[in-house]
């Protein structure tokens, strides 16, 4: 019998062995998806575009908790324009909703990896993928509009048309896991540009910041009087480094991937860092 669906993937369970298929692209009138409550706001919404892409629905459920990593709600941070409708749920009692039949599917905890329709990953590709199949996975991205609290926080940064947005992930969760970097990798890749060229900075902490504008001066931006926790600030950083025609940003961040995934650009991205001394 039937288990369940995680991470795109069915899960039949047969006198006790579990068996494992891919999910294959199919039209559903709903789509049910229960994001981990651990993951960020780049797995989520990769998650969802998959979501778009494996099962063109009329109607996507989600349950979003809006009390842990990602501190709030998905409509106070976006404003989707896709041709769906979408309900958000922030309580898990929405699970009793949700069920699986001929026209609705429910995923548990659904892969953050952005998938073609063949099942193969585009994830953390960036420039390697090809033009064709980047404008093609780009489109619903294109739908995915930032709040009016983002809007109005957008209104607010001035830009260089030429800026380079530059993305530091290093934080106290991520080097629990061996995933910061030396700032001097960053400074290399800063000293290979244009010395007068503006670069935006998206940093996950003071330090962070302070150490950049220390060495570079006035040529980093950073969102004004920018709160480091609060997920607006967030999402008006990521809607200005989409902006960039040329990025440099940290390895295995989902968040800028989703910013390259949403700039209207084929941004050129120089990733610093690798996945050696990852736990």
């Amino acid at each position: 019998m039937i288990k369940d669906y995680q991470n795109w993937h069915r899960i039949y369970n047969f006198l006790g062995i579990k068996i494992q298929t891919k999910i294959t692209p199919q039209k559903k009138e709903k789509v049910n998806l229960i994001f981990d409550s651990k993951v960020g706001i780049g797995n989520r919404i990769f998650a969802l575009m998959n979501a778009v892409n494996f099962f063109n629905p009329k109607e996507i459920n989600f349950f979003w908790d809006d009390k842990n990593w990602v501190s709030a709600k998905f409509f106070d941070l976006f404003n989707p324009a896709f041709d769906i409708k979408i309900n958000e749920y922030n309580d898990t009692s929405c699970y009793s909703n949700f069920s699986n039949s001929k026209h609705e599917i429910t995923i548990y905890y659904p892969s953050c990896a952005y998938k073609k329709l063949d099942g193969s990953s585009l994830s953390l590709l960036y420039n390697e993928i090809p033009l064709e199949i980047l404008n093609q996975y780009k489109k619903p991205f294109a739908l995915l509009k930032p709040s009016k609290k983002v809007v109005e926080r957008l209104n607010k940064v001035q830009l260089d048309s030429n800026f380079c947005a530059l993305q530091i992930r290093n934080a106290p969760d991520w080097n629990e896991y061996g995933r910061n970097e030396s700032l001097d990798l960053f400074y290399q890749e800063i000293d290979k540009l244009d010395k007068n060229q503006q670069i935006f900075l998206c940093a996950m902490n003071e330090e962070v910041s302070n150490a950049l504008k220390e060495r570079y001066s006035t040529r980093i931006t950073e969102l004004e009087n920018k709160n480091y926790k609060n997920m607006i600030d967030a999402i008006c950083d990521l809607y200005i480094l989409k902006n960039a025609k040329n990025a440099i940003y940290s390895n295995g961040s989902t968040f800028c991937e989703l910013a390259f995934w949403l700039s209207d650009y084929n941004q050129k991205v120089t990733i610093v860092g690798n996945n050696d001394n990852w736990k």
